[in-house]
């Protein structure tokens, strides 16, 4: 923590064993931290992005949640070998989404808050997520990963969730978060991941279930006001992560006062319903697409490798996602940006 270097980590979303039975990603993505090809970094963390399981959708009566369903649910996911086999390798941290949380674009509001704590304790059980980002408040999932000048946030924005009231995170979350960001800067301006299940832009139709839209407007601009003050001082360049809509894409998120941070959405890791095989429209904040296209969909994972080694960010510290098939980790799109005026901008 707090050294210059390179950093690598994989991650993706929407794991559906019923839809897939052999899960290639975890054999590809142990490879990368094992054998990668030259010239690449070897990855060292792998953080799921949500939906990692989809226990309760397939059962055929309604199955009471308790702790013992809970982690039934969770050893469903765990069957799977290569998973183990990828677990024992590398650090694995994950936030969950609305299949693990309760049901499909479920809110807080839809279940008890003694359940929703049994469910984070059970998850805990299961998955690396140990670094609160507050100690005074409880943000569920929420987890904050450090490797060198690079910090990872993992926010959980099912926990607090309450459309009706156009709460995603929460005030509390983003405050706390906010003041973290801040407070481990002070020496050394560091880069930021923001990762979470859905997806951070403005849908550009009228589907109104996930983060972004106008339900939660309010909060959104507020978070993006203040992670742009921090912008150039104690963030050396922003970037944002995201699953769940069954297409891999990135886009450009216009923060307010001329501040970006490219989004890289992966998802999903094996076959699924409703795989989406056209790109979406290149206009307002989404400036690419890389649909998920074929016979049987593009599915797999990312990799985003952070290079802080020069000892002068501006110009020199890079960020380069790659987009991989799971079958023998296939390289098919890369992209690369540089840091300049506090922000990752296109190479």
């Amino acid at each position: 923590d707090g050294a210059n270097g390179r950093f690598a980590l994989a991650f993706g979303s929407c794991a559906n064993p019923n839809e897939q039975v052999a899960q290639g990603s975890w054999t590809a993505i142990r490879s990368l931290v094992r054998t990668p090809p030259p010239g690449i970094e070897p990855v060292r963390l792998f953080v799921h992005l949500g939906d990692s399981f989809y226990f309760y959708d397939h059962m055929t009566e309604e199955v009471v949640r308790n702790e013992e369903t809970m982690h039934a649910a969770h050893v469903s996911m765990r069957r799977h070998l290569e998973f183990l086999r990828l677990a024992r390798t590398v650090p694995c941290c994950g936030v969950w989404d609305d299949h693990e949380f309760a049901s499909d674009d479920t809110d807080s509001t839809d279940i008890s808050t003694e359940l929703r704590s049994l469910a984070v304790d059970t998850w805990r059980r299961y998955w690396g997520n140990r670094q609160p980002v507050s100690t005074r408040h409880d943000h569920g999932l929420t987890t904050r990963i450090s490797h060198g000048l690079v910090d990872v946030y993992l926010l959980d924005g099912r926990f607090n969730r309450n459309k009706g009231e156009g709460i995603c995170f929460g005030g509390d979350m983003i405050e706390d978060l906010l003041r973290t960001i801040a407070n481990r800067s002070r020496r050394q301006a560091r880069v930021v991941v923001l990762a979470t299940g859905s997806s951070w832009t403005n849908l550009l139709d009228d589907d109104t279930e996930y983060y972004g839209d106008s339900a939660y407007d309010d909060e959104r601009h507020r978070l993006f006001a203040g992670l742009g003050v921090l912008m150039g001082r104690s963030i050396a360049g922003l970037l944002l992560l995201s699953g769940d809509e069954h297409i891999n894409e990135i886009f450009h998120v216009q923060l307010g006062n001329d501040r970006m941070a490219p989004e890289f959405m992966s998802t999903p890791l094996t076959r699924n319903t409703g795989l989406q095989d056209e790109g979406r429209s290149i206009e307002g904040e989404r400036v690419a697409s890389f649909p998920s296209g074929g016979d049987d969909g593009r599915r797999g994972f990312a990799t985003l490798t952070i290079d802080t080694t020069d000892p002068e960010p501006e110009g020199n510290w890079t960020a380069t996602i790659r987009y991989y098939q799971e079958a023998a980790a296939k390289l098919y799109h890369e992209r690369s940006y540089t840091l300049a005026d506090g922000q990752f901008m296109p190479t």
